[in-house]
């Protein structure tokens, strides 16, 4: 069992780590096309918080749950600034993004709920 629990916590552990590189990525390219981008400040620190939850994943399993959900928090907020403008248009990457920030806190909670 805890071979099992350490194969999802080392797969998840590579998931948050894909998933802020992703974010990090489209925000750049993004500040280097000079697009009105008035969130993507909200986005780095979104991103900054879920390489926090990484360590904390080992010291207190809690904390780092908080920490992914304000990352989470973070991200939407800073995803909902860049596209204001455009009221009735919500971007593909945006929806694939917090597709795959709900895939990650499943498996959060799954880990939470076999650790305990």
């Amino acid at each position: 069992m805890i071979g099992f629990e350490l194969d999802v916590l080392y797969n998840l552990i590579y998931m948050i780590i894909g998933y802020s590189l992703l974010n990090l990525t489209v925000s750049l390219i993004a500040n280097f096309r000079k697009k009105n981008t008035p969130g993507n400040n909200y986005i780095y620190m979104s991103i900054l918080c879920s390489f926090g939850t990484i360590p904390l994943l080992f010291l207190y399993y809690p904390l780092s749950l908080v920490a992914w959900f304000i990352s989470i928090v973070l991200y939407c907020r800073g995803a909902e600034m860049n596209h204001e403008e455009k009221k009735d248009y919500i971007p593909l990457s945006y929806l694939f993004s917090i597709t795959i920030a709900a895939i990650i806190t499943l498996a959060l909670f799954s880990i939470f709920s076999l650790h305990s």
